[in-house]
């Protein structure tokens, strides 16, 4: 009883769902990354007193997600 569940309808063609974009395109899907309508992009600055790889590790991050997510080469350099 404590369980709800939703349903998203398509929304030209792109279908969200979790951090990914799903797009029907000539009867194929093309995969991109998904970011919600709160998402700043900001991070931790340069001149910040952390361990360098504190500051590295996002960056390898989301290059990662990037390279994982995206179906297509036109997609991964858009997000990159």
């Amino acid at each position: 009883s404590n369980i709800k569940f939703t349903s998203e309808i398509e929304n030209n063609d792109i279908l969200n769902f979790l951090d990914i974009a799903i797009k029907q395109q000539n009867g194929k899907f093309e995969l991109s990354v998904f970011r919600k309508k709160t998402f700043s992009g900001l991070g931790t600055k340069c001149s910040s007193y952390i361990p360098f790889n504190f500051k590295m590790n996002p960056i390898s991050i989301l290059i990662h997600r990037a390279f994982n997510i995206c179906s297509t080469w036109k997609l991964f350099d858009t997000e990159i």
